[in-house]
C-alpha cells in the first residue's frame, strides 16, 4: 500500500494506492489517528479509495476506528471514488451506511468544509 496525504482547506485528503492488507491496516490506523489528533476540534477527513484494489479486516478496522474518533470530535469523515471491489466490500460490511461518499474531490471538499 502507498499512503499519501495532503491538506486542502480544512480537509485532510488521504490517497490510498494498492492493496491494504496485513500490517498496512496498522499503518493506516496510525496515520488516521495522527491526523485526527493534529486537526484539533475541526476534523475533516476524505479517503480516496479510487486506486485501492482490496482491503482486509485490519483495514476495515482502521476505517471504523477513524470513524469513531472523528465522531467523538463531532467531525466528518468521508470516502471518495471507491473502486468496485471496495464499494462491494463496504456494502457487505454495511460501512457504506456510516461513511459519506463522493464521486469527485471538489464536491467532497466543498461538502466537508461546511
Amino acid at each position: 500500500m502507498e499512503l499519501t496525504f495532503r491538506k486542502r482547506g480544512p480537509v485532510i485528503i488521504f490517497n490510498l494506492k494498492g492493496n491494504v492488507i496485513g500490517p498496512d491496516g496498522l499503518k493506516l490506523r496510525e496515520a488516521f489517528q495522527k491526523a485526527i489528533e493534529l486537526s484539533g476540534d475541526r476534523v475533516r477527513i476524505l479517503i480516496n479509495l479510487e486506486s485501492t484494489g482490496m482491503m482486509d479486516s485490519s483495514a476495515l478496522g482502521a476505517l471504523v476506528n477513524a470513524y469513531t474518533h472523528v465522531q467523538q470530535k463531532k467531525g466528518r469523515i468521508a470516502v471518495m471514488k471507491p473502486s468496485p471491489n471496495i464499494h462491494k466490500l463496504l456494502q457487505l460490511a454495511k460501512l457504506d451506511q456510516l461513511f459519506e461518499s463522493y464521486s469527485d474531490e471538489d464536491s467532497a471538499v466543498t461538502a466537508l468544509s461546511s
